[in-house]
């Protein structure tokens, strides 16, 4: 059935796929009784990826700890994980070590996760190093961030995004555009899904 179809190429990761064959079988079947449900796999991807396809906002960086600076336009070819996060965001912290498993186990086939976050009353710039340097890695049995955390000077991403909550993750495509959007802990699962998907391409 088309629903089970479109489903299970949203559930693999398969975006374009899922949305290709809502497209298709709208255009080729408008009188069955199965649209509503079509329409509502559509609409319930629309709510979970809202900026699926558009291109982010370029950065703009105050400090760069972990490598040397880029831009998101340099990094296309890559499979980009953008993770919006703080120092004292507890689920951030909690969903780190998988976003550094990623990088780790991912980084060879094109990944690469970057940790964005804004200094402001609540971290300085300091407490963005520090924890960097050594405060993950004390708290976590010596585990050391192995991907890049940015401070931004501007929270263009992050109105771009409405992030109103973190942690929050987008993922972009080898093209720079937006595939994936999550905001919260845990749905490791789905973005390994996502990732894999991706990098069939």
């Amino acid at each position: 059935m088309a629903t089970r179809t479109i489903r299970d190429h949203f559930f693999a990761g398969r975006f374009p796929a899922g949305l290709a064959t809502a497209e298709t079988f709208s255009a080729s079947r408008p009188e069955s009784r199965l649209q509503a449900a079509v329409q509502a796999e559509v609409s319930a991807f629309k709510q979970q990826v809202p900026h699926f396809g558009e291109v982010p906002t370029e950065l703009s960086t105050a400090n760069w700890f972990g490598s040397e600076p880029t831009t998101l336009a340099a990094l296309r070819g890559k499979v980009v994980v953008l993770d919006f996060w703080a120092t004292w965001c507890v689920p951030c912290i909690a969903g780190m070590q998988h976003l550094i498993h990623v990088q780790r186990d991912r980084g060879a086939d094109g990944v690469q996760v970057l940790g964005l976050t804004l200094a402001d009353r609540k971290q300085s710039l300091a407490d963005v190093r520090a924890f960097f340097e050594s405060g993950y890695a004390d708290s976590h049995d010596g585990l050391k961030i192995e991907y890049p955390l940015v401070v931004v000077d501007s929270d263009a991403l992050h109105k771009q995004f409405e992030v109103r909550a973190i942690p929050k993750l987008i993922v972009l495509d080898r093209q720079g555009r937006v595939y994936w959007e999550q905001t919260g802990s845990g749905g490791q699962a789905r973005i390994d899904r996502v990732l894999a998907s991706l990098l069939q391409h």
